[in-house]
């Protein structure tokens, strides 16, 4: 066999290996449990370490909504996952949809994570007394975009652990989700930095009423764990073209030397 057919393979092997190796699902919750309260349940799968703690919140047709109808009554149900040992990157995603009312005047409505040094709440959601979804500590960064009735807006929020910054994308997909040239630079709102983002081991879900609706909540540590595949960076991809093409190569098999009736691999 020609020497250049395995140094190939093995040249496109190291530029896919990055991108299987390192998706990985930490913990994810279709909700898909019976009707009724949503305390104390305990599905879904990977590195939860909790059940479903919490009132307020029913399971309605596989998907979450609270039960409690004064806009002053914040509803909050939280799940503790094991804290994993991250160095780089959490993505968490979620689906959200809120019924056929206005979010204007209520308070904050969707997810947060909360880290252990000095407590500080990444919350990812509506704002309070907004109708936009915002991002940030205590909700305070807004995307522009404003929250429709009986729209589902699929979220995805990453968390920068090197550069301590919380980002969010709305509706993303591969292209605007992540950029070779300038990485997660096109996120639709950006917080940060938040000293002590690698911690992070609980997550909440609040409420001020009913129909705000939680879906398919995903955490992970990598984009292609919560559905968004991202575009090879350009030394992967030429490694992987490089690989490809000696592969390619390999299969034409040299001339016969003179005197050997056999041709060499």
């Amino acid at each position: 066999m020609s020497p250049i057919r395995p140094i190939a393979l093995i040249a496109a092997l190291i530029a896919l290996c990055p991108s299987f190796a390192r998706a990985g699902v930490l913990a994810l919750d279709s909700f898909a449990y019976p009707d009724g309260s949503l305390s104390d349940l305990n599905g879904g799968s990977g590195d939860w370490f909790t059940r479903w703690i919490g009132s307020g919140f029913v399971v309605s047709g596989g998907e979450v909504d609270g039960i409690n109808s004064l806009p002053t009554n914040i509803n909050t149900v939280r799940r503790h996952f094991t804290n994993p040992a991250l160095t780089e990157e959490l993505f968490v995603s979620f689906d959200l949809r809120i019924g056929n009312f206005s979010p204007a005047l209520d308070d904050y409505a969707g997810l947060s994570m909360i880290i252990g040094v000095n407590n500080p709440v990444l919350a990812v959601g509506k704002g309070a007394g907004s109708n936009e979804l915002v991002v940030g500590t205590g909700g305070t960064v807004s995307s522009g975009i404003t929250l429709q009735p009986n729209t589902t807006y699929h979220i995805v929020a990453g968390y920068d652990l090197d550069q301590q910054s919380q980002m969010m994308w709305v509706n993303p997909d591969a292209a605007d989700f992540y950029n070779p040239a300038t990485g997660f630079s096109s996120a639709d709102a950006t917080n940060g930095p938040v000293p002590g983002l690698g911690d992070v081991d609980v997550i909440y879900w609040d409420t001020s009423r009913p129909g705000y609706i939680l879906d398919n909540v995903v955490l992970s540590d990598t984009s292609d764990g919560v559905g968004i595949a991202v575009v090879p960076e350009p030394s992967a991809t030429a490694l992987l073209a490089f690989g490809l093409t000696g592969v390619f190569l390999g299969r034409y098999r040299r001339p016969a030397v003179s005197g050997d009736p056999k041709e060499i691999a």
